[in-house]
C-alpha cells in the first residue's frame, strides 16, 4: 500500500513532497507546433549520470540500484533544470530504463520527479498520478498506478516564492506484502511515469495556452510543471510524453526522438529517477488454472498461482487441476481440490475457475439486531438471519451498522436506513448512527390559500398556514397562484342534481327547490347555473328544461 509520511529528520519516508529553492528564470520562445516554453531553474551541483542500462557497473543483485537518464541530482544546490511550461492536465512524463536481464524480476523501491515553476504567489497544489510499466509505456503493460487523494497519498502543496522547485517521491511501504513487482516482458526494461491530473489553475480550457514571454498564461496560475535537465538528450528514445489531443499534437505516446521529428525538441531528459532491487529468487513452474508459466515464487503468488519449486520447468511439470478458492474476506487462491480449499478455510468455486478476475463475493456490513456490526459475506450473514447491507459496505465507528435517520420529502423521519436506501426514497440521509429523536427534519412547503381575502401565500409549511384564519394548505410542492385557483364546479354535471348521471324528474324537483329557496349552496349553484350568471334564477329554467328533453 502506498502510504504518506512526513519528511522528518533522517528516517526513510514512504511518501514525501519536498520544496527546493531555485534561482532566476528566463523564457525561451515557443516551439513550432505545440506551444511550450523551457524555464531554467538552478537547484543543485553536478553528479554523474547513471549508465543507460541501469545502475553503476560492478554492482550485483540484490542492489539497490538507481536508474535515471539525468546528470542533475535532485537535492538543492546550483545546477539547472528546465520547467516544461506547456505541460497540460492529463499528460504523462515518463522515463524507460533498460537494465540487465538477470535483475528481473525486480521491486521498485522509490520513484521521483522534479516539478518547477517561475512563481508561486498563493497556497496552491497539484494533483497527480504515478504509473509503473513493464517495458515502455507505449507498448508495455502497466503494473501499478497510484493517484494522489489528499489523505494517505498527499497532493503536492506548492511552496510560495519565486523560482521554486518541488520534489515528489513515492515508495511502497517496505512492510507491505503487495510490492510493485516488475517482470521482464522481453525488453529488459521498465518505466516510471507521472501524470498531472489537475493543475492548480489551468487557464483557457483543456488545451490551455503555453507560457509566452515574459511569464506565460499557464505559469501565472500558480501551476508547477515537470522538468528536464539542461545538458541535451542522452536517451531520446527512452524519454516519453503522453500528449492529450490538442492542436499541433494528436493524443498518444511520443518519445523525445519522435517529438524532435515533429519540431518539438526538448532541452534534455526528464528529471525522473527510480531506485529498485532484485528479488533475487529462483524461478520455477507456476501453475495457473489452465496454463503454466515460469516465474519466481513471489510473482507466482501475485498471480494466485501454485509455485512448484525453484528450478522446476513447465515442460517437465504436470500441473494439477486447480480452481478458485474463496475466503470469507473475499480473497481468492488456487487450490487443487475442494477438500484442500475447505482445509484452507475457503469455498471451492470449481475446477479451472480462475482467480483473475476475482470470482469471490466480497464482504460487507452485516448488521445484528442489537445494532452492532460484523464484516461478513452475504451468505454467512444471511445464514445467521442478520441484515446484510451490500458488498463493499463497511461497519463504522468501531463496529456499528452503517445505518441512520432519513428525512423524507413529506417531513417525516425513518430510522434504520442506509444511505442508498434513503436516497432511493428521495430522502436526505442524516449520517451513520443518527436517530430520528435527535434529528429535526425540514418540513415541506407549499401554497397557503386564504379564503377570506382570496390571496395565495407561497412557500408555507402546513403548520404556519394553519395559523392564518380561513386558510387552507394546498399540500407539499404546491405553488401560487395555480394551487389556490381551483374551480368549485369541477366534476359537477349541469342538471344532474342527485349525481346519478341521469337527468330526470328527480333532478327537476331538486332544481326547483334550490331556486325557490333563494340561497342555493355551491353544489346546487354549479348544477343549475346554465346561463353562467353565478346565480340560480328564472334565467336558468330554459337550460334545465332542455336537458330533460330527449
Amino acid at each position: 500500500m502506498l502510504q504518506a509520511r512526513l519528511q522528518t529528520g533522517a528516517f526513510l519516508l514512504l511518501f514525501a513532497v519536498t520544496s527546493l529553492l531555485a534561482t532566476a528564470l528566463y523564457a525561451d520562445g515557443p516551439a513550432l507546433l505545440r506551444e511550450y516554453i523551457e524555464i531554467p531553474v538552478d537547484i543543485s551541483s553536478d553528479s554523474d549520470r547513471d549508465e543507460p542500462t541501469g545502475a553503476p557497473r560492478g554492482l550485483v543483485c540484490p542492489g539497490p540500484f538507481t536508474a535515471t537518464h539525468t546528470t542533475t541530482p535532485f537535492d538543492q544546490g546550483g545546477a539547472s533544470v528546465f520547467a516544461q511550461g506547456g505541460f497540460l492536465e492529463g499528460e504523462w512524463a515518463a522515463a524507460t530504463y533498460v537494465v540487465p536481464a538477470d535483475r528481473f524480476p525486480l521491486i521498485l523501491e522509490v520513484g521521483e520527479i522534479l516539478l518547477a515553476s517561475p512563481t508561486i504567489t498563493a497556497p496552491s497544489q497539484t494533483q497527480y498520478t504515478v504509473g509503473v510499466w513493464q517495458g515502455n509505456p507505449a507498448t508495455g503493460t502497466m503494473v501499478a498506478q497510484f493517484s494522489s487523494n489528499g489523505t494517505d497519498i498527499p497532493h503536492a502543496d506548492h511552496p510560495i516564492g519565486q523560482n521554486v522547485a518541488l520534489r515528489i517521491q513515492f515508495q511502497v511501504d517496505p512492510g507491505d506484502p503487495d510490492q510493485v513487482v516488475i517482470s521482464n516482458d522481453g525488453s529488459n526494461s521498465f518505466t516510471v511515469g507521472f501524470r498531472i491530473d489537475s493543475h492548480n489553475n489551468q487557464l483557457f480550457g483543456t488545451c490551455g495556452i503555453a507560457c509566452n514571454e515574459p511569464l506565460g498564461l499557464l505559469c501565472t496560475g500558480n501551476n508547477m510543471m515537470p522538468s528536464t535537465d539542461t545538458d541535451g538528450q542522452a536517451q531520446p528514445t527512452n524519454n516519453w510524453l503522453f500528449a492529450i489531443n490538442c492542436p499541433g499534437l494528436s493524443a498518444g505516446w511520443y518519445n523525445f526522438a519522435q517529438l524532435s521529428g515533429l519540431g518539438l525538441t526538448l532541452s534534455g531528459d526528464w528529471m525522473i529517477q527510480a531506485s529498485y532491487r532484485c528479488i533475487n529468487e529462483p524461478t520455477g513452474a507456476c501453475c495457473l488454472t489452465a496454463s503454466c508459466i515460469e516465474q519466481t515464487e513471489t510473482a507466482c503468488d501475485a498471480l494466485s498461482g501454485l509455485f512448484q519449486g525453484g528450478g522446476t520447468a513447465c515442460m517437465t511439470t504436470n500441473c494439477p487441476v486447480v480452481g478458485a478458492c474463496c475466503q470469507e474476506n473475499g480473497d481468492c487462491s488456487l487450490q487443487p481440490t475442494a477438500m484442500a480449499c475447505a482445509m484452507a478455510g475457503g469455498t471451492y468455486q470449481g475446477d479451472f475457475v480462475p482467480c483473475d478476475p476475482n470470482p469471490c463475493p466480497q464482504p460487507g456490513a452485516c448488521c445484528l439486531t442489537n445494532g452492532t456490526c460484523l464484516d461478513l459475506s452475504e451468505a454467512t450473514c444471511n445464514s445467521l438471519a442478520f441484515d446484510f447491507r451490500g458488498e463493499g459496505t463497511a461497519c463504522v465507528n468501531g463496529g456499528f451498522c452503517p445505518i441512520g435517520a432519513c428525512c423524507l420529502p413529506d417531513g417525516s423521519c425513518t430510522d434504520g436506513l442506509g444511505a442508498d436506501e434513503c436516497t432511493a426514497l428521495s430522502g436526505t440521509y442524516q449520517g451513520d448512527g443518527a436517530m430520528c429523536f435527535g434529528v429535526t427534519c425540514p418540513q415541506p412547503t407549499g401554497a397557503c390559500c386564504v379564503a377570506s381575502s382570496g390571496t395565495c401565500i407561497g412557500g408555507q409549511t402546513q403548520a404556519n398556514c394553519m395559523i392564518i384564519p380561513t386558510a387552507t394548505w394546498a399540500g407539499p410542492q404546491s405553488f401560487c397562484p395555480d394551487a389556490c385557483n381551483t374551480d368549485p364546479c369541477d366534476g359537477v354535471t349541469l342538471g344532474d342534481y342527485n349525481g346519478d348521471t341521469l337527468i330526470d324528474g328527480d333532478d327537476l324537483a331538486l332544481f326547483t327547490a334550490a331556486m325557490v329557496s333563494g340561497s342555493p349552496n355551491q353544489l346546487e349553484l354549479c348544477a343549475g347555473d346554465f346561463d353562467g350568471s353565478q346565480q340560480l334564477d328564472t334565467g336558468d329554467i330554459a337550460g334545465m328544461v332542455a336537458t330533460l328533453l330527449p
